[in-house]
C-alpha cells in the first residue's frame, strides 16, 4: 500500500490522492515528535533513489560529548524522555538538545544546523563518500529552518498525527513553509 501511494517519481501520492511533484534534491520533514518523520524518510529512501541525511547529527554528537549522552540518549524517543540533573535542575535529554540547538542558533544564526548538514552532504558528495541520490530527505526541520530548505528550492512536508503535539518551543515549526501535508493515523497502511 505504502509503494502504491510513494510510486510516481518524481512525484509523492498521499493519503488525500493529491500527487505532488518535487523538482528539489531537499525534501525537508517537520512534525511533532513521534508523528512518523522517520517512517516517512525511510519510505522514500527505500521507494526511490534518496539519502536520508541526519540533520542534527553535529548537534546529537556535541550533547553526547558535553552531557556524557549515548547515542540513544540523542537519536530514539525513548532516549530522549530520559532525564540528567545539571546544577540541581533537571532536564530531558531532549530539552538538552533543544536548549543546546537554541543556544547555536542564538550565537550563530537560525539556519546554523542545517546549513552545517548540508555543507556536510556537499563535501560528502564532492569525495566521493556520499554517492549522488534523487533526493536528500532531512528529518528533524524544526523552528524557521524550513525556509533554509525552501531557499534552496526543497520541498517542506509536514506530517500530523493525532495525539502528537509539539511539547516544547524548540519542536515547532514555521508552518507558512510547509508545502504539502501526509496525516498520518498511525498505519503503514494509510500513509
Amino acid at each position: 500500500e505504502l509503494y502504491r501511494r510513494l510510486q510516481a517519481v518524481p512525484s509523492l501520492r498521499l493519503r488525500s490522492g493529491l500527487i505532488m511533484h518535487i523538482n528539489s534534491k531537499f525534501i525537508a520533514l517537520c512534525g511533532a515528535p513521534e508523528c512518523g518523520k522517520d517512517t516517512v524518510a525511510d519510505a522514500i529512501v527505500q521507494f526511490y533513489s534518496a539519502a536520508r541525511v541526519d540533520d542534527g547529527l553535529g548537534l546529537r554528537q556535541a550533547c553526547m560529548a558535553f552531557y556524557g549522552l549515548s547515542w540513544d540518549d540523542v537519536a530514539t524517543h525513548q532516549g530522549k524522555r530520559k532525564k540528567k540533573t545539571i546544577n540541581g535542575v533537571t532536564y530531558t535529554h531532549r530539552q538538552l538538545l533543544g536548549d543546546l540547538g537554541r543556544l547555536l542558533e542564538g550565537k550563530y544564526g537560525e539556519f546554523v544546523i542545517p546549513e552545517a548538514a548540508v555543507l556536510k552532504l556537499e563535501e560528502e558528495l564532492r569525495v566521493g563518500t556520499q554517492a549522488e541520490k534523487t533526493f536528500y530527505v532531512f528529518s528533524s526541520v524544526r523552528m524557521r529552518q524550513p525556509h533554509f530548505y525552501k531557499s534552496r528550492g526543497g520541498v517542506v512536508i509536514q506530517i500530523n498525527r493525532p495525539g502528537k503535539v509539539a511539547e516544547n518551543d524548540f519542536d515547532l515549526w514555521d508552518k507558512s513553509a510547509v508545502d504539502y501535508t501526509i496525516e498520518n493515523d498511525g498505519s503503514m497502511d494509510h500513509l
